[in-house]
């Protein structure tokens, strides 16, 4: 990853803070409805032409199935069945993110005043 001096772009902080919730709620906490429901989130902070639709599509249903389940053994036979899948689809994300440069600040091209959220930025003068 390629760092100016300023740091990052606030979207990939954005971006890392969210995988990085997914990723608890996935591998420590064990939500596995969570998690899904966070991947799916994660989406809307990429561009469409980005990543394949069918990816979305299928954690989408997943998600959708989980929420139809009445009952606690037919969910946790569920969960059992198909958590080596939730995990594949965390790691296909984390590609996305890699490969398409939305952890490098090249992505989002330079920062300017204009990018702050104040339309008035006064130049700094020394106290008297």
């Amino acid at each position: 990853m390629s760092y100016n001096r300023g740091g990052f772009h606030p979207h990939i902080g954005s971006i890392i803070h969210t995988r990085d919730t997914i990723q608890n709620t996935l591998y420590v906490l064990k939500n596995y409805k969570e998690a899904l429901l966070q991947m799916e989130g994660i989406f809307s902070l990429l561009k469409e032409d980005d990543y394949k639709q069918e990816l979305r599509e299928e954690i989408e249903n997943e998600y959708e199935h989980l929420i139809d389940i009445k009952g606690i053994n037919q969910y946790n036979s569920r969960i059992k069945a198909k958590r080596r899948k939730y995990r594949q689809w965390f790691r296909d994300i984390n590609k996305i993110l890699w490969d398409k440069g939305y952890l490098d600040n090249s992505k989002y091209g330079v920062q300017t005043k204009q990018d702050t959220t104040f339309t008035d930025v006064k130049p700094w003068t020394e106290p008297e």
